[in-house]
């Protein structure tokens, strides 16, 4: 046995459940699980509810009150249709349990689980076994509604297959040889059948009765063990599902998609996506488009359904046919909905669905085989061929972004990364000499004699920076520099001694808090400069006591001296000295003069203020750039046009499209004929033509008209039957015993879009506008020719 076939042996073992736990083999009645209905009987009931497609009402409660305690009191209790064993109260809260169970499993996973079950097989596994066991034997699919709360419950057919137990089916066919007949509900008699089974059973202690009873069944792995059963052979040759079982060698993956590269590789005009992707999408939908098998897999939110979505589009493109199946409902409707979403809804039938029905099946596939065809607009190419031009510039910008340049063997990202590291560190500006030729080498000894620094720095127990060498620029100490040193230091220190006295009284006298340095005494002296050079101060400045105005304004004017020199500091860091001398004013004034001009240019909802031009001036540029160059060619080519052809060169962009139209109709070749310089022949050509255009306005506003109101399907009526008859054997009184008119009336009817009633004078009005309508597309048909002629 090969490891598929095990393997296959294994899933049936899984999915055959035989046991007792199994409700379609051991049926036990539970409290909330099932309601045994005792009357009508089973064959009355099998013939209201199945053969006559009765709804049946369970008993319920015409007015309900609250106790003290919070607990539901029924008061005028409505018999209903059924009778059960349990009590109203809690037959209410068991078929709320069974709709609500039965409504989760159609939503869920699309299939019905309510089931009334008609006859009981009880019967021993064994002749010496006491354990009776009870099985369902005929499965009806039913549904529960109610309307209100003070509403009854109302037990319907479904409209699934009414079909044997398959579980027991399967179970008695293969433990006792005991094969069940077929059963048909349209020909078959309950009665006859349930007792056909007693004689086919033959056994003393085994017996049918004919209990009835509601209950959620399911029996969808019996089916899937029968498929497994059926269709081994499929199952062994199919290379996924040996794959799935562990048969690695029976798949292939091609070497050619691995890191794969799409922008370089895949147009967008080969491309038929409709919603985003990145690219791990991408390689699922690759791999889809050429036929490789694969799972897709994350966690939720990760963007599966939106691959699914994108690889039916391309398979649809392909002229594909595409099966998606799911367990779970909500997975169906979500990539349903995101088709809808884009309009690809007309090439989606839903095949299994609570909701699916032949008529809205049949409505699919009528929408489908109408929709109209479209062209690819030449707007769309040219965005398209755009796009890959901007995407090959995006591709050589990443490529030089990640080019090793020498002889430093580092790309322009890696560099950027590590400036980026360093964002923390000041910046100091230094020269290096032929920095475009450094070498790793010459980096790192660099990077060594830095951190030798650093290091030698970190040792130093006092400030650095109060040592009498900072800032010294002597490379090498010599002894006749030490001699020089030495000789001017004895010259220097007593003027030193002398200065320093001097700036002490100087302080002191004006009550200065300097520092003496050399940088201070040049501040000093400044201020002894600028006070020599001062006027005098007036003499009410210290003989007035209140001298707060003059404190209020010298605090103002140092606050605009702080933040002049602030300002002034960092001007002088970012630009050059001559900055001071531009006229900002001026600059400024021009400035908002030609983004004022820009913005008249631009699309305001794109850039709505100033800053959002002044941000994206760069890309402004360039398309403007852009714009301006295919604008010279489009000259320099309508100017070559119009010198070959000797016509005038245009003076606008609205007249350009005359001359494709000119050159649409030189490509097709027309060959002249006599009737083109007929005067008579141009004259009835252009009274033809206008009066087309005015019919066709007519048809337009017309067919407006009728569409807002009707389905579109009410102009392929036969109009001029109904309306000869509304017109004269529906106008006499005895009309409405005419079964024909109301098959017309309630023809029309059904295509009014609004639910507004259709009498019989609007019916003539829709009617006469139809023929009005069709007679006026039939002249536009019948002049055809007559253009052809012209």
């Amino acid at each position: 046995m090969t490891k598929i076939e095990s393997k296959i042996e294994i899933w049936k073992k899984r999915l055959l459940d035989l046991g007792k736990r199994n409700r379609l083999i051991n049926f036990k009645e539970t409290k909330r699980s099932n309601v045994t209905i005792l009357s009508p009987d089973y064959n009355q009931l099998f013939d209201l509810l199945v053969i006559n497609e009765k709804g049946l009402k369970f008993p319920y409660a015409k007015k309900i009150k609250i106790d003290d305690d919070g607990e539901e009191l029924y008061d005028t209790v409505i018999e209903g249709d059924l009778e059960t064993k349990q009590t109203l109260v809690e037959l209410q809260k068991t078929l709320k349990v069974l709709r609500a169970r039965a409504k989760m499993s159609i939503e869920e996973q699309g299939i019905n689980t309510l089931y009334l079950s008609f006859g009981m097989l009880k019967w021993t596994e064994s002749v010496d076994s006491n354990l009776e066991i009870t099985s369902p034997i005929i499965l009806v699919p039913v549904s529960l509604t109610i309307e209100s709360i003070s509403s009854p419950y109302i037990l319907q057919l479904h409209e699934d297959e009414i079909l044997v137990n398959p579980t027991l089916t399967f179970k008695l066919e293969n433990d006792f040889g005991i094969k069940l007949p077929e059963f048909d509900s349209n020909e078959s008699n309950i009665m006859k059948y349930l007792k056909s089974i007693s004689k086919l059973i033959d056994n003393e202690t085994w017996k049918v009765t004919g209990d009835v009873n509601l209950s959620l069944l399911s029996f969808l792995k019996i089916n899937m063990y029968k498929d497994l059963e059926r269709n081994k052979d499929k199952i062994t040759n199919n290379k996924i599902i040996s794959a799935i079982a562990g048969e690695i060698d029976s798949i292939f993956f091609p070497s050619e998609y691995n890191n794969f590269d799409h922008d370089k590789r895949i147009r967008p005009i080969d491309t038929f996506q409709v919603v985003d992707a990145d690219s791990s999408q991408q390689d699922a939908i690759l791999l889809s488009k050429n036929q490789v098998s694969f799972v897709l897999q994350g966690p939720p939110g990760t963007g599966k359904s939106q691959t699914i979505t994108n690889i039916i589009s391309e398979a649809l493109a392909d002229g594909k046919k595409v099966l998606f199946v799911s367990e779970k409902m909500a997975a169906l409707q979500v990539v349903h909905r995101r088709l809808e979403q884009v309009g690809l809804s007309n090439f989606c039938l839903t095949l299994h669905s609570h909701k699916a029905n032949k008529k809205e099946i049949l409505k699919d596939l009528e929408n489908s085989l109408n929709m109209d065809k479209t062209r690819v607009k030449d707007e769309v190419l040219y965005q398209l061929n755009l796009l890959q031009s901007k995407r090959e510039k995006l591709n050589e910008y990443h490529t030089e972004l990640h080019t090793v340049n020498q002889p430093l063997g580092k790309t322009i990202y890696e560099i950027n990364g590590i400036l980026a590291s360093l964002n923390h560190v000041p910046e100091i500006i230094f020269g290096i000499n032929n920095v475009e030729l450094t070498t790793p080498d010459q980096l790192n000894e660099r990077k060594y004699l830095l951190d030798e620094f650093s290091k030698t720095l970190g040792k130093m127990s006092e400030d650095y920076t109060s040592n009498v060498w900072y800032n010294a620029s002597i490379n090498l100490l010599t002894y006749e520099l030490r001699h020089d040193i030495d000789a001017n230091l004895k010259v220097l220190i007593p003027q030193l001694l002398e200065l320093t006295n001097i700036f002490s009284q100087n302080t002191d006298s004006f009550e200065l808090h300097l520092v003496p340095t050399i940088n201070h005494v040049d501040d000093l002296i400044e201020i002894l400069r600028t006070s020599g050079n001062s006027p005098q101060i007036p003499y009410h400045w210290i003989s007035e006591n209140n001298i707060s105005n003059l404190i209020i304004q010298a605090e103002e004017y140092q606050k605009i001296s702080n933040e002049y020199q602030v300002i002034s500091e960092k001007l002088s860091d970012e630009y050059q000295k001559n900055v001071f001398e531009i006229d900002a004013k001026l600059l400024k004034t021009e400035v908002l003069e030609n983004i004022r001009l820009l913005h008249d240019s631009l699309n305001v909802r794109n850039y709505s203020s100033n800053s959002e031009i002044v941000t994206n001036i760069d890309n402004i540029y360039l398309e403007a750039l852009y714009l301006s160059t295919t604008i010279k060619k489009i000259k320099e080519t309508i100017n070559d046009l119009s010198t070959s052809l000797e016509i005038y060169e245009p003076e606008a962009f609205s007249t350009i499209t005359n001359y494709s139209n000119l050159l649409k109709l030189i490509v097709q070749r027309p060959r002249p004929t006599e009737v083109w310089f007929d005067k008579s022949k141009e004259l009835a050509l252009t009274t033809l033509v206008s009066d087309a255009n005015s019919t066709y306005i007519q048809i337009r506003d017309l067919k407006a008209e009728l569409l807002s109101q009707y389905e579109k399907e009410v102009l392929n009526i036969d109009y001029n039957n109904i309306l000869i008859k509304f017109r004269t054997e529906y106008r006499s009184i005895f009309h409405v015993f005419n079964s024909q008119y109301h098959k017309d009336k309630k023809l029309i009817q059904g295509f009014a879009i609004h639910s507004t009633k259709i009498t019989d004078s609007s019916i003539i009005e829709l009617l006469i506008k139809i023929k009005s309508l069709a007679e006026k597309t039939e002249w536009i048909e019948s002049n055809i020719d007559k253009f052809n002629d012209y």
